[in-house]
């Protein structure tokens, strides 16, 4: 699986981000979009497995925080598409994480 469409599914928790990170090495686009139980530890999970993403949407994802984006470092070099949108836990910072870390990235919303 390359691809997995997650948005507006409330009841996705971190276990379902750890199992990706155990069974989906493939993984290169995971939008998240309103799954509002997902926590800084469940993308810290996710970010112990092998994916490298071309796309990651975490829009209104409520609960996460710079550290979301930061514990994916390994994760994001081939990163092209980022939405981040109503993450009001996220600061500047993760605009200058992204900036040095993601050279291929071509939409950031």
């Amino acid at each position: 699986i390359r691809t997995i469409e997650l948005s507006d599914c409330d009841q996705i928790t971190n276990k379902c981000l750890k199992w990706l990170s155990n069974n989906s090495t493939n993984l290169r686009n995971l939008d998240l979009t309103f799954c509002k139980h997902i926590t800084n530890s469940g993308i810290y999970d996710l970010s112990l497995g092998n994916q490298e993403f071309e796309s990651l949407i975490l829009s209104h994802c409520s609960s996460l925080s710079d550290t979301a984006i930061l514990c994916l470092h390994k994760s994001i070099s081939k990163l092209k598409r980022l939405s981040i949108r109503g993450c009001v836990k996220m600061t500047d910072r993760v605009a200058f994480h992204v900036a040095d870390n993601c050279p291929h990235l071509q939409w950031i919303d």
